[in-house]
């Protein structure tokens, strides 16, 4: 028979264990950052985070990259709304879910990159490495992909179209990689 306090030490333990119930939990709390130039692919992604995963509408964060939208406009549209979200919170978004191609010439992969250098050394480095990224693409070639996960730019992709099983194991596990 176990005792009163060994039953919450247990429970203690467990609550903060990584797991995909602890991982899904993160999502829900922290919500998400999604990136994509398709609009009707936004608003795909954006509707299983709230409808699926039942993360609040004000946790699921949308950014639209129009036609033509320079590096510099993304980057600094991308920064913004990671930073407000980590000086508001506290925390940044548990997962940042993106399309690979962003435009004809720039990948979501450089702004990751980017948002790597402009975080270090400052306030903001701590939380931005604790976020999942995973990457949407249709793109055949994946060399620059796999290379972006050794680098740790992402950590996970799946591939379009997909299902929401395939969407959810790629974020589950991306975000217990970061959190682990």
């Amino acid at each position: 028979m176990h005792s009163p306090h060994h039953q919450s030490e247990s429970l203690h333990s467990a609550s903060f264990s990584a797991s995909p119930d602890r991982a899904l939990a993160l999502l829900i709390e922290r919500g998400v950052l999604i990136v994509e130039d398709d609009r009707s692919n936004l608003e795909a992604v954006a509707s299983i985070c709230t409808d699926y995963w039942n993360i609040p509408e004000q946790r699921v964060a949308l950014l639209h990259v129009p036609p033509g939208a320079s590096f510099a406009h993304i980057r600094e549209e991308a920064e913004g709304i990671l930073k407000h979200t980590m000086t508001s919170t506290g925390a940044c978004f548990a997962g940042v879910i993106t399309d690979y191609n962003l435009s004809p010439s720039m990948t979501s992969l450089d702004v990751w990159r980017a948002m790597d250098v402009t975080f270090t050394h400052t306030p903001y480095d701590a939380a931005w490495r604790r976020t999942a990224r995973v990457l949407m693409t249709a793109a055949a070639e994946e060399a620059h992909i796999l290379g972006a996960k050794t680098e740790r730019v992402i950590d996970s992709h799946i591939h379009k179209p997909f299902r929401i099983t395939q969407l959810e194991g790629a974020l589950i596990s991306s975000i217990l990689g970061r959190i682990g």
